[in-house]
Order: C-alpha cells, then structure tokens, then sequence
C-alpha cells in the first residue's frame, strides 16, 4: 500500500481541480504563514500540529536572538553550548539539528557543510512571526525537513503608514551591550525599510563548576562577542497584478569559543562568521492564478582559530531558483513548483570540489468537502554529487466533525529524507562519498478544539511516530580515524499537548497562561555492531520530558511575564550511563508602555534564571546563573 501512496497523491492533487464545495469556519484565527502550501488555513484546519509566535508573542519574551526565543516554543529543545552568541541549534522530536529546516521568509538557510543554522546568529529585530510546523515535510521543502521546520517572517513593507523609525537599546549582565535602528518609507509604489543592529558583550558569565568534590563558583573566561546585523528590503508595484521584492541580510559576527569546562584554562579559541542572504521576488497576479518566481543567493563564510592547531575556513555558496504557480479555485488550492539549486563549499579541510546540483519539482494540493480537507503533496529531488533520485510524499486530512463546535481531527502520514551534508561526504582525513540519504517516515493523529465562552481556549494534542533509517553517525575506522556511516536506525514516540487561557476579566486587563508537556521517546532501534550497548536507548540529548508554563498579565500599560521551562531527564552518552538531571528554569520581564500621539516608548526589564540554577543544556558546557537586561525601544509612525 505505502509503494502506492504517491499515486494516489498525483490523482488526488489532480481530484482538488474539480472540488468546489466552500469551508467555512466559525472561529478564525491568524492566517499560518508557512502554510501557504495548504492554502489559507489557519492552525484548526492544517493537516498537522503548528506553533505559531506572533510579533506580541515574541516581544513578550526573554532573548535577543531567535534561539533564545525558541526555547519557549513547546517540544523544541535548544542545544545551547553556552551563553549570548554561543552555538545554538535546534532539536526537533527526537531529531538532530541537521533534520529541521530553517527558513527566512520561505527562503532555507540550512547549509550544505552541515546542514546547521547557529541561531544565535539570527536577531529578533523585525520579526512579525515565526510558525514551526513539527512534522517531517521534504514533500515540500525538501531535503532535511525530517523533524521539522521553522520559518522566520520579517515585517512585510504593507501597511498604511508612510514613515517609521524604531529605535531599540539594551544593557544588562556581563557588559551586554545593544543598539538598533530600523528605518521604513513609503513614496507611491515603492516601500523600503533597512535596519541596522550591533550587539557586543564580554559574556564573562558566573557559573558553578563542579571539581568532583565540591562546588566553586567560577566565571566563565574567553567568551566575548560582537554581532552586527544589517538588512535592506524593499517594494515595487508596477501595477496591480505585478509586484517586485528585494530582501538582502548580512550578519558579521566576531566571538571567542572556550570550549568544554574541564577545570583549566583552554587556550583561546575565536571563529568568525559572515553569513550574506538574497532574495528576490516577482510575483504576478492574473486571475486565479499566481506566478512567482524566487533568486536566492548566499555566501556565507566561517573562520574557526586554536592556534597553532587549528585554522579552518569554509565559504559556503549557494544559488537557486524557485518557480510557483498557485491555482486558487474558491476555497482549493493547487500549487505546481520547480527548484534548481546549486551550492559549493570551499574549505581546506574538505576535498577541492565539494559542489552539489540539485534539481526539485513538487505539487501540493488542497481538497476541500466543507467539513473535511484532504492535504496531498508530491515531490521529486535529483542530488548530483550522491546521483540520487528521491521522491517524498505526504498526505494528510483534517475533519470538523461538529458544525457548530471548533472541534478538528486531524491526521497524516510522510514520507522524508536527509541529504549527506558536504562534511559527511568530503572531509579530507574520513569523508564517505558511499553514503545514502537518510530516510523517515512519519505517522502523526491529534486534535484541537477551540473558542470563546468566558475566555478564549485552546486544547491542542498530538501524537508523532517517526521511523528514520539510514542515520548517519560517526564510527571509529582504521587507525582511529572517524568515518561517518549510514548504520543507525531510531524510532521516536512522541506525544505533544499545549493549553492556553486567555481572559480578560474588565477593560484593559488581560490575563493569559499558556501550558505545554512533551513526552519524548527516542530510542536506536538496530544495532551498529554485535552485543551495540546502545541498542534500545535513548538518543543522547533528547529530554525524556519536557514541561513549559508561561503566564502573562497585563493592566493599561503594564506587562508582566513569567516563563517556567522544565527540562527533563536526558543522558550525554549512547549507552545511557551517564543521565543528566533534570533542570527548572524561570525567566521573568515586566515592561511599561507610553503613547504619545505619534511616539511610543517600551522600557522592558527582563530577569533571567531567577531562582539562580546551575544548570546545563550540553555537558561539559555551563549555562550562566541570574542575569539580567534592561531595553528601551522608540518607536515613530508617520
């Protein structure tokens, strides 16, 4: 049945021409960006659970980047190797980073060195929205989007504002330091906004370290940084069907790394990071149908220094193109695209052509009979370099079963892979050019209901199955030399529910409270070599469970904010010998806003780790005890 599946899709995306029956809803909610793949839906009708951050959703959290505002988000984990702009990425259920697609604006960021996104290099400035869809999609996406993925909305240049300039500053613990400044303008039919943002600390950080017989407060040495990010987009409409965007971000990045706390001072150890984005859009608009037509362009450069022993570089460059057609036919959608990509590495530790071609072409449909939706999508991906032909699929359904009750079921199946990343394949002491892409597939069924009586209520639960094969881990070859192989298999279970209260008792005072639980189950389900003493275990670093509250008061001007993450049992070896405990942490933030006229002014004074935990995230890497931030942001519309 499962070889069927994507034959069955093909006639059903081509079944959606000829439904026309209208849905309709009686509880809207915010349009889910990233789902425009499913057509407007928002997260009751979507074929899978969706998280969405709204701009006030962002703002009333801790954090400067967009991993420190991640972490709040229920069943993400953020590996964070430390504080301010140390090493963060994502760990997506029961998946490794390289298993989650990054998107800014639709756009991947995820490289082909490692198939990574450091988050700490992303800032939170300019985001309207971020939606993390947390299920496998290479239907759609494509390679890598086995766990999940999050896309990165920046401010759209709509609006009936001609002028706008925000001004934000901050400076808190460690001598952080930060200052911003975003500039929008509108003359008939161009829009322009550029933002500029430079953020510097020296990131001396107090920690408890434990020596084996006592615990010594130390702090922690070599860890300074500095981030300046710079981003320029802009807006033409030449008529009222054709329309031209130009998005371009560049983040300069400059920071020590210290490295694993053993006790002893490590000798000093500094990357550098230049990452430059391009995008450019023309979209037109004739009918029902839309065209648009997508340039994407990075190069994105990393210098990794321990001198005498240590001097890498790599230059990652990437050039795509993205074709869309969008056929709307009332309340259906039918969406046929062709992709062509082309990336290189170039890096003294990897051979001379590391260079990758890749060539996609996708349909996404949806099949809409009033109370229920039919979700299937197909695509096909060419890899030159491992000469692979993969064809992924999905399908899923999202059914109303009472009209007059905001109560959907939904559930889906996939199909999804991971390409080997440039590192797996051309590193000059033990690339493998043998490997295979790794494979999943995933299962998923939940409900969510929703409405307004005495307060607006959410109840959303899921359950997630994924079956990946083919993983690819490091083992140990001849003359100790690691040689990366496609031996593991694993299998996560995962179950996901999330309840939120939003209440507004009189005027001008409302109450929210949001609740989250995350049971995670992730174990290597074959063996890599006889007697494995890893068979059977969880997957190292997964929390085992993982429990978020965040509650959020506001009266008139006032805002107040608490955000408990409970980060459960996890280990930080294969065999599961050595468990790291589980850890409470609670952040808090009160803000107070002033209008006038055409001015506001937000001064926002965030707590961090307020009950002083020890605590760490990746052993061997600690996490800093209380600290805090102070924020003024201006903001003048015209």
């Amino acid at each position: 049945m499962l070889k069927l599946l994507p034959s069955i899709i093909l006639f059903l995306s081509a079944l959606s021409s000829f439904a026309q029956v209208p849905y309709d809803s009686t509880y809207k909610t915010d349009v889910i960006e990233v789902s425009s793949f499913f057509g407007k839906t928002d997260i009751f009708s979507s074929p899978s659970a969706v998280y969405s951050l709204s701009r006030q959703d962002i703002k009333s959290l801790n954090g400067n980047n967009i991993g420190e505002i991640l972490e709040y988000v229920p069943g993400v984990f953020i590996k964070n190797y430390g504080s301010g702009s140390a090493l963060q990425t994502i760990a997506l259920n029961g998946l490794g980073a390289e298993h989650t697609v990054i998107l800014l604006n639709g756009s991947r960021l995820n490289s082909l060195q490692n198939s990574q996104v450091d988050l700490s290099l992303i800032p939170n400035e300019n985001i309207k929205s971020i939606e993390i869809l947390s299920n496998g999609y290479s239907s759609l996406f494509g390679s890598d989007a086995i766990g999940g993925v999050v896309n990165i909305i920046t401010d759209d240049l709509s609006g009936a504002n001609n002028y706008n300039a925000n001004l934000n500053t901050s400076y808190g613990s460690y001598n952080a330091k930060k200052i911003g400044l975003s500039l929008f303008g509108r003359v008939k039919n161009a829009s322009w906004n550029i933002s500029l943002s430079n953020e510097k600390s020296d990131n001396n950080y107090d920690y408890i370290f434990i020596n084996g017989l006592f615990e010594e407060e130390k702090q922690r040495e070599n860890a300074s940084y500095s981030n300046t990010n710079i981003s320029l987009s802009g807006e033409y409409n030449f008529n009222d069907k054709l329309l031209a965007k130009l998005q371009s971000r560049l983040t300069d990045s400059d920071k020590e790394v210290p490295g694993i706390e053993t006790g002893n001072i490590l000798p000093p150890t500094t990357q550098r990071d230049r990452n430059w984005n391009n995008i450019v859009t023309l979209k037109y608009v004739t009918g029902n149908i839309i065209f648009s037509n997508e340039i994407n362009f990075q190069n994105n450069l990393m210098n990794y220094k321990n001198l005498p022993f240590i001097n890498s570089y790599y230059k990652n460059i990437v050039a795509g193109n993205l074709f869309r057609m969008d056929i709307n036919i009332k309340e259906h959608l039918m969406i046929f695209g062709a992709e062509a990509r082309y990336g290189r590495v170039i890096s003294n530790e990897l051979e001379t052509r590391a260079e990758r071609k890749q060539y996609s072409l996708f349909n996404s449909s949806t099949i809409d009979f009033k109370s229920l939706k039919i979700f299937p999508s197909l695509r096909y991906d060419y890899i030159s370099d491992i000469d692979e032909n993969v064809i992924t699929y999905k399908l899923g359904a999202n059914y109303k079963p009472v009209e007059k009750i905001n109560f959907h079921i939904r559930a889906n199946i996939s199909r999804n892979y991971s390409a080997p990343t440039f590192n797996a394949l051309y590193w000059k002491t033990g690339g493998n050019k043998n490997l295979k892409p790794e494979e999943s597939f995933n299962s998923e069924a939940g409900f969510i209901i929703g409405g307004k009586y005495f307060a607006s209520i959410l109840l959303d639960i899921s359950y997630l199955n994924i079956k990946a094969d083919n993983r690819i881990i490091w083992l140990p070859g001849k003359n100790f030399i690691w040689i990366p192989q496609n031996v593991l298999n694993s299998e996560s279970n995962i179950i996901n529910g999330k309840f939120i209260v939003e209440f507004e008792p009189a005027k001008h005072f409302i109450f929210k409270t949001e609740l989250s639980y995350t049971h995670n189950r992730t174990l290597k389900t074959a063996s890599t070599f006889p007697d494995d003493p890893s068979l059977d275990k969880q997957i190292i670093y997964i929390p085992l469970e993982q429990i978020k509250f965040k509650l959020g008061i506001t009266i008139k001007s006032f805002e107040v904010n608490f955000m408990l993450n409970h980060i459960g049992k996890r280990f930080s070896d294969s065999e599961n010998l050595n468990p790291m405990e589980p850890s409470n942490l609670l952040d808090a933030n009160i803000s107070y806003l002033i209008e006038f006229a055409n001015l506001s002014a937000r001064l926002k004074f965030e707590v961090n780790n307020l009950t002083n935990t020890n605590y760490q995230y990746i052993s061997g890497y600690p996490m800093p005890l209380r600290n805090y931030l102070l924020t003024l942001n201006l903001n003048y519309i015209k």
